[in-house]
This record gives C-alpha cells, sequence and structure tokens, in this order.
C-alpha cells in the first residue's frame, strides 16, 4: 500500500471547473459580440431611415419646383393667373400628406451686384444701417471688385489694399460669379454681408429695380436710405414713388425660388434654384442655380392646417 502511487479524487473536478470557467468567458465574449453587432445594425438603421426620410423631402421639394416652374410657364399665356406670387412672400400648402413651403421671387426685385450704380449700392447699405461714410466705403469696395482692370477706378492702389487684408491676388476685376464671392471683396463687414444677402443677385440682367416684385422689406431699406442721401425732391420721384434711377422694368424671365419639402415623418429639405425661362415656347427653362439652401428652413405662412397645393 505505501508503494503504491495515490491519486488525487480531486483532479477531475478542477477540469471541469476549469472547463466552466472557460465556457462562462465564451457566453460573456458572445453576449458582447452580439450586443456590438445589434448596436451596429439599430446604427445602421437609423442612418439609413434619416437618408431615406431625407430623400422623401428632397423629391417633395422637387416636385413643388416642378409646380412652380410650370406656374410659371403658363403665367406667360395671356389671360392666365399666377399661383405664386413673385414678391418673395412665402406660401405653404400640401401635397397629399406632405408639406410644401415656396418663396418666389422675380430676379429683377433685387439688386444686382454686378450691375448696380454706386448712389443705388449706397442706398442699401444706408438702410441696412450703414452710416453714409461706411456705405460708400462699402459700395465702391464692390465697384472696385467688378470693375475690369483696364478701368481707371484706383486699380493702382486696390492691390495693397487687398494685400493688407490677406488677400494676395488683389480685387477679380470681373463681374461676380456667385454670392458667396462677396466674402473675397476686402473692406466688406462679414455683418453686413449676411444682412444684405436676402435682398441682392448677380441674374437680373438690369441694373435697376422693378418695384412691381420688390420685396416691402427691400422697398423700405431703399427708401430709407434714398432719403439719407436727399438727392431728390419728391416731386423728381417717379409714379412709384421710388427715384427714376432706381426704376428698371423687368425682363419677367429669371426667377429664384426656394422649395421646402417637408414629408409627413417630418424631414426636412430646401432647395434653392434660379429659374431663366426661354423664350421659345418649345424649350424647357435653364437652371442657373441648383443647390441645397444655404438659408437653413423657411418658417410657414399657415399654421397646422394650409391649403392644398393642387387646389383650382
Amino acid at each position: 500500500m505505501c508503494g503504491r502511487e495515490m491519486i488525487s479524487p480531486v483532479g477531475p473536478t478542477q477540469d471541469r471547473g476549469f472547463i466552466l470557467l472557460v465556457v462562462i468567458w465564451m457566453v460573456a465574449l458572445f453576449a458582447l459580440t452580439t450586443t456590438a453587432f445589434v448596436k451596429a445594425v439599430q446604427a445602421h438603421l437609423r442612418a439609413t431611415t434619416v437618408q431615406i426620410q431625407s430623400s422623401r423631402a428632397e423629391l417633395v421639394a422637387d416636385s413643388g419646383l416642378a409646380l412652380v416652374v410650370l406656374d410659371l410657364i403658363e403665367s406667360q399665356v395671356p389671360g392666365r393667373q399666377r399661383k405664386f406670387a413673385v414678391k418673395g412672400a412665402l406660401v405653404t400648402c400640401t401635397l397629399d400628406e406632405d408639406r410644401l413651403t415656396i418663396r418666389l421671387q422675380d430676379a429683377a426685385g433685387r439688386l444686382n451686384l454686378n450691375l448696380a450704380s454706386d448712389r443705388l449700392l449706397q442706398a442699401l447699405f444706408i438702410g441696412l444701417g450703414a452710416s453714409r461714410q461706411v456705405a460708400g466705403v462699402y459700395s465702391g469696395a464692390i465697384i472696385d471688385f467688378r470693375a475690369p482692370a483696364a478701368a481707371p477706378l484706383r486699380a493702382s492702389i486696390d492691390k495693397p489694399d487687398y494685400q493688407a487684408a490677406g488677400r494676395r491676388l488683389g480685387p477679380k476685376n470681373a463681374p461676380l460669379d456667385s454670392l458667396e464671392e462677396l466674402r473675397q471683396i476686402a473692406g466688406l463687414d462679414g455683418a453686413m454681408i449676411k444682412a444684405m444677402r436676402p435682398h441682392v443677385t448677380i441674374h437680373s440682367g438690369i441694373a435697376g429695380l422693378d418695384p412691381e416684385v420688390t420685396s416691402p422689406a427691400l422697398t423700405e431699406l431703399l427708401a430709407r436710405g434714398y432719403e439719407s442721401l436727399a438727392a431728390q425732391a419728391q416731386s423728381q420721384l417717379g409714379g412709384s414713388g421710388w427715384p427714376g434711377e432706381f426704376v428698371v422694368a423687368s425682363t419677367k424671365r429669371t426667377y429664384m425660388a426656394e422649395i421646402q419639402g417637408e414629408p409627413a415623418t417630418g424631414a426636412l429639405y430646401v432647395r434653392e434654384v434660379v429659374i431663366e425661362l426661354v423664350p421659345n415656347q418649345n424649350s424647357l427653362p435653364i437652371y442657373k442655380v441648383w443647390r441645397r439652401s444655404l438659408g437653413g428652413s423657411l418658417p410657414r405662412e399657415f399654421g397646422d392646417a394650409p391649403p392644398p397645393c393642387l387646389a383650382s
């Protein structure tokens, strides 16, 4: 008995305990992996849902754009009435369960930065709160920026001003191609750029404004600015009450539109376009700008029950 090797009865129990511990760890690891996978799937589903809702909102907005373009084309027919006004007022309506908010304006109702005179530019800046002196600086900066290099408009001293502002290339010496170029003009204040953007364009093709399609807000700004300039007596104003030098008839060809699509799901998408109608009735409109709006969402004109967009 003493020479016989003793076998401990504890060995198999230790093996079973070790195996159980491994199983527990594997179950825990599987649970963690499963939880991570489920969370990843949920995040993917949420992202997919948001993308689907955004795509639906974009589709609704572009459907609204189709209604706007059709209305613009039909309004060229004598005797046809517009459904959407062209002075920049908001219109809210519904397409089935979806909601549209539309802002449409004839480009002639905004000040053309490439063609406006010094006095018209100054009137805008004064109306927006600048002093006459500062308004003159702002106006001169825009005119110098857009003027051809060969024009005798202080070309020899413009470049040092731009260099001092950290803009090594100097003024463009050509018309603006987009409103984003306003930030390249030395001497223009960022806050003023933000304030003037809703009232300006580069697409109207005219040097003045048409009072018939100018928004009440811009009309008030210009009246305030022109009063400060005090260049004409009341008797010299045109029949519209505007100074004759500011008044130019619209070509009725170029329009700016913001269309907000809001499906029943609550997503939002705002399409911003500039539409140019072609005189040839067999030709489609030209879109000179096509992008998602940089200005954010549009407020609604009506409450919870706007009228249908396709009401007769």
